[in-house]
């Protein structure tokens, strides 16, 4: 009796001392201009100093802000008033590195010249400014950039800020667009905004492969495959350009490369962290003429999970795969092997 008593006393101890590594510490806060921003005013002129997008951004709560291209605002002021939702910005220390951050809300109407036209601003703004010290300033955008509004805001589980983001249901007539209210706790991890996943899963992941689609536009169209030994097939179809805004060199044809191992485990980290075989099959945005991603994963021994995200959105793990399968492109030492270039490796199974 005594040494099952003791026992149970062990395994409680063990448990509170796990219990207590697990919780979140907080990081001592280093003081930045941001910590000292109090009005509307002075945040407005910090956004645009941090980021040359937003120099004529003005701050608004998501009820106040009018986007007559965004499909669900009519739907956005109930859903941010039912969870009290009114305020178009708020500051912590989202990835506990000593440094506050900056959620914010509102309309730009900054045009950004580019060549012989303009960038025209999005309607609807939600984002965060990222603080990593020293100036250095990055901002994320939380929106699909296109139609889809959404109302955020910072809570705390266990002392821990989370970016908790919440999306208003879309009434449509065609059933494929219609798209229910949905909740996201967003992390900052792996350099992004990535759904929360407190019971990450390691699968044996033998094989990735990517591809993407065209659009009604200039959309890189490319395939990529990679084994579990980081060897990697690349073909470029269209669009592929070395640098930013279709500029540097033209890739074209098929590469191989061996995918350097740091990347390699970040993509597969990535990967085991959305716990993809959850996720659902298919994703579409309600709008048209836009591009797909496709992501097959072999796994498990011969297991397959394949994942069409039509218009690059959906969740916010999807979205930084697409980005991280976009800088693959551009980032490793491809070999260029031969100018054919088979349209969706993926598709062809190869």
């Amino acid at each position: 009796m005594l040494k099952s008593t003791f026992a149970i006393v062990l395994c409680t101890i063990l448990l509170m001392s796990c219990n207590k590594n697990d919780q979140f510490v907080k990081a001592k806060t280093i003081p930045t201009r941001i910590d000292s921003l109090t009005t509307n005013a002075e945040i407005e002129d910090y956004i645009g100093d941090s980021d040359s997008m937003y120099r004529k951004f003005t701050l608004q709560k998501v009820q106040d802000i009018i986007c007559s291209g965004c499909d669900t605002i009519t739907n956005l002021d109930s859903l941010a008033n039912n969870l009290k939702i009114n305020f178009s910005w708020q500051k912590a220390d989202l990835d506990n590195n000593g440094y506050t951050d900056l959620l914010a809300t509102g309309r730009n109407n900054t045009y950004v010249k580019f060549e012989d036209s303009f960038i025209h601003p999005q309607g609807f703004n939600a984002f965060i400014l990222m603080n990593f010290g020293e100036g250095n300033i990055k901002t994320y955008d939380l929106t699909d950039g296109h139609f889809m509004s959404l109302t955020a805001r910072i809570e705390y589980d266990s002392l821990q800020p989370f970016v908790m983001v919440y999306k208003p249901r879309l009434i449509s007539k065609v059933k494929r667009y219609r798209h229910p209210e949905t909740k996201s706790k967003l992390t900052f991890k792996f350099g992004n905004f990535i759904e929360y996943n407190p019971a990450v899963k390691k699968y044996d992941i033998e094989k990735i492969e990517y591809a993407t689609t065209g659009c009604n536009g200039e959309c890189p169209v490319f395939s990529i495959a990679i084994n579990k030994e980081g060897n990697a097939v690349f073909v470029a179809n269209y669009y592929n350009y070395t640098q930013p805004w279709q500029k540097g060199n033209l890739l074209t044809g098929t590469y191989k490369s061996t995918v350097k191992d740091d990347d390699l485990e970040e993509l597969i980290d990535v990967l085991n962290y959305t716990d993809f075989p959850n996720l659902i099959d298919n994703y579409s945005v309600p709008w048209t003429c836009d591009q797909a991603g496709i992501i097959k994963i072999t796994y498990d021994n011969g297991k397959t999970k394949t994942i069409s995200d039509y218009g690059l959105q959906g969740t916010y793990g999807l979205r930084l795969l697409h980005s991280m399968f976009k800088e693959l492109r551009t980032n490793q030492q491809w070999k260029w092997v031969s100018k054919d270039a088979p349209y969706n490796l993926l598709m062809k199974g190869e």
